[in-house]
């Protein structure tokens, strides 16, 4: 029986997050501008390549962030999941500037 309650209460506080076409389709076209963003760095910056890694690297975790927030519902979530897909995020970071500066230093 109380099982039942606590799960009317949790049906009652959520509600689905429906995005529209237009939203589905600005975030597409975001991906794919960052996506060939990522290509031109790849292509272009063949005489830097440590920055050219840098570069796909900060480019990715935005497309990941874009994913996160709007099609995992991480922006509609509790603030504890955003605390800690920030903690996350600046630990990808620090590991990915403790990379480049070590392959810059060789």
């Amino acid at each position: 029986m109380e099982v039942q309650k606590q799960h009317d209460q949790e049906t009652e506080t959520h509600q689905p997050h429906i995005s529209s076409y237009r939203d589905l389709i600005g975030i597409w076209i975001g991906l794919m501008v960052l996506t060939l963003m990522t290509v031109a760095v790849s292509v272009l910056g063949g005489r830097l390549a440590t920055m050219a890694v840098a570069m796909a690297m900060f480019i990715a975790t935005g497309k990941s962030f874009i994913v996160a927030s709007r099609f995992m519902h991480v922006k509609y979530d509790k603030p504890v999941f955003k605390v800690l897909g920030a903690i996350v995020m600046v630990l990808f970071v620090a590991l990915l500037l403790f990379t480049i500066l070590d392959y810059a230093t060789r």
